[in-house]
């Protein structure tokens, strides 16, 4: 039924979905963002709103893997799209990070996601910290997992304080990796940071 549709009647359900209740249209969404994927402008608005909306959730993974293994197949797409969200400034550094992930250990966009470290622009940290989270999350036993921890221990000090909740979250899921290493760092974020920070970890 779906694929008899046109784009923009395609792009005004995904925009419906979204408003509804995404955890309702799992299998749609999957086919919309096949369909859809590219950088047109009010495409990436709504995967941002979508992964925005859902990312919070505990249940976002449904949502979420699938959409990671289509930006898995489509390199260059992803990287079109990374850059028109990251042009935009939406999606807050979290659905830019996400969609960029899966593409870490293979030679696209690792550069420009340690450089984004380094940056005194919090939406660009955001954007690194989370594709390294993400990352970390799903390719733990890994050499490039290690390469990633060694960058972000070296960039802990000149991430805003605004970031502190997902850099607490990265050095948790690194500490998971590398306790030897990343002990010492979380605890002294922690006790740097205060409240914020420690509230993540006692999570």
């Amino acid at each position: 039924y779906l694929g008899k549709k046109s784009n923009e009647e395609l792009l005004k359900l995904f925009a419906y979905i979204i408003e509804d209740n995404p955890f309702l249209y799992e299998s749609a969404i999957e086919f919309l963002v096949n369909k859809l994927y590219g950088s047109d402008e009010t495409f990436v608005k709504l995967l941002c709103s979508l992964i925005e909306k859902t990312a919070s959730d505990l249940a976002s993974r449904k949502l979420i893997s699938p959409i990671k293994e289509i930006a898995f197949n489509n390199p260059e797409k992803t990287v079109e799209i990374t850059k028109r969200i990251l042009d935009l400034r939406i999606g807050g550094g979290i659905c830019s990070g996400i969609i960029l992930s899966p593409l870490l250990d293979k030679g696209i966009g690792d550069d420009e996601i340690i450089s984004h470290l380094k940056s005194d622009d919090s939406f660009l940290q955001k954007h690194s910290l989370v594709a390294i989270n993400e990352f970390l999350i799903t390719n733990s036993n890994t050499e490039y997992a290690k390469f990633l921890i060694e960058n972000l221990i070296k960039a802990v000090k000149n991430i805003h304080q605004e970031n502190t909740n997902i850099l607490i979250q990265c050095l948790i899921n690194a500490f998971l990796i590398n306790r030897e290493s990343v002990l010492p760092v979380l605890e002294k974020e922690i006790e740097h940071r205060g409240y914020p920070a420690a509230i993540v970890y006692a999570k």
